[in-house]
């Protein structure tokens, strides 16, 4: 039943496509037939009448009539245009030379008037060529001397020119010469100045010098050497050199304080630093410290020192104290001494204690606390008798 359903409708398909042919062939034929029909009545319009066509056919009689006679006359039309031709080549050729004739005309009345004006005598009998040479010399000869005078005229606005710039340059240079002279002027009159420093200045070092070297010779002199001497045996009494000043008299040269040692039984050892231990370098620089403090009036009664017993043995820094606490009380000084090490603290504390009624010690400790800030702790000790040996 499936196959019989789908042969029907194979053959209906077929069919219908042969319809949609015959269909498109009927529009075909329809346009075609159309189109013949309207050709078929254009031709229809086109036909000529019977009255038309034989007042056509008596035309190309007449036509034909007058081509025979036309070439029969054919050699006299074309000799005709020939002699037209060379009438019109003639006339064209006249026109050429009387336009010539009257260019040549004005062209000599133009040379003869440009020869007037330029003041040239020439002869009226003379050709135009001849008359064209004359004045083509005559111009290359004024052409040549107008460019003379242009390059000579280029020069002198060259000359100008320069003399301009050259003068302008000394107006400069006149300007700048007498700003030169001030200039030189004034440093005249600042090197006569300077001059008069340098005078001043010099007779400042001259002096500076001759009272540095009196301050020398004042200071650096046998008293400074004898209290030095006593101080340093007293801290340090089994060194067999004793450091001292000299100074070396020279000629026109600076005073100077030289270091020397000499030895106790007489004659000059060598520099201090050759010649003592570290202890005693440090025991010699105090020893002068406290020289120079006691060798001149003090302004203020104090005496600071700063960590003095570096590299002192127990034998010195005892012997230090001791004569610590005799500046005290002999020099009537006011003695500050600070100190680094606790051990070191606490010994001093206790060889400076008063001693004598009146006496009194400040003691001063710095420090820092866990957090970092700084502490300071304070205590004054004053004399106490001892009254266990009183009793």
């Amino acid at each position: 039943m499936s196959a019989h359903v789908a042969a029907k409708v194979a053959a209906m398909v077929e069919q219908a496509g042969r319809l949609q042919s015959l269909l498109q062939s009927r529009v075909s034929t329809q346009a075609e037939v159309a189109r013949l029909d309207r050709g078929l009545q254009a031709a229809a319009s086109g036909l000529v009448s019977e009255t038309e066509l034989s007042a056509l056919k008596t035309r190309a009689v007449d036509l034909i009539e007058v081509d025979r006679q036309l070439v029969e006359m054919k050699p006299e039309l074309e000799e005709g245009d020939r002699l037209r031709d060379d009438a019109s080549r003639s006339a064209q050729a006249l026109a050429a030379f009387q336009n010539a004739d009257q260019s040549a005309i004005v062209l000599r009345n133009s040379i003869e008037n440009l020869a007037r004006r330029m003041g040239i005598a020439f002869d009226t009998a003379a050709t135009t060529e001849q008359l064209l040479q004359e004045l083509a010399t005559t111009i290359d000869g004024r052409e040549s001397a107008l460019a003379d005078r242009q390059v000579a005229r280029r020069g002198a606005i060259a000359a100008a020119q320069a003399l301009a710039a050259a003068l302008e340059n000394r107006d400069h240079l006149v300007e700048k010469l007498r700003v030169l002279v001030e200039e030189s002027s004034r440093r005249k009159a600042q090197k006569a100045e300077a001059d008069k420093i340098i005078d001043l200045g010099k007779d400042l070092v001259r002096q500076m010098r001759e009272a540095r070297g009196r301050v020398v010779r004042r200071v650096f002199n046998d008293e400074l050497n004898a209290v030095w001497r006593d101080l340093f045996v007293r801290l340090a009494p089994e060194e067999p050199f004793i450091p001292a000043f000299a100074i070396p008299e020279t000629a026109n040269a600076d005073v100077e304080a030289e270091l020397e040692t000499h030895h106790r039984r007489g004659g000059k050892g060598g520099n201090p630093r050759a010649m003592l231990s570290a202890g005693n370098l440090n025991t010699a620089a105090l020893t002068l410290f406290l020289g120079l403090h006691l060798s001149v009036s003090p302004k203020l009664p104090w005496l600071v020192i700063d960590d003095p017993v570096q590299s002192m043995d127990e034998v010195h820094i005892a012997q230090f104290a001791a004569l610590l606490r005799t500046l005290s009380k002999q020099m009537n000084r006011q003695v500050i001494v600070a100190v680094h090490e606790r051990s070191l603290f606490d010994y001093l504390a206790l060889e400076l204690s008063p001693a004598f009624k009146g006496d009194r010690l400040n003691v001063v400790e710095l420090g820092r606390s866990a957090i970092g800030q700084t502490t300071c702790r304070w205590d004054a000790r004053l004399y106490v008798a001892d009254r266990a040996v009183a009793a």
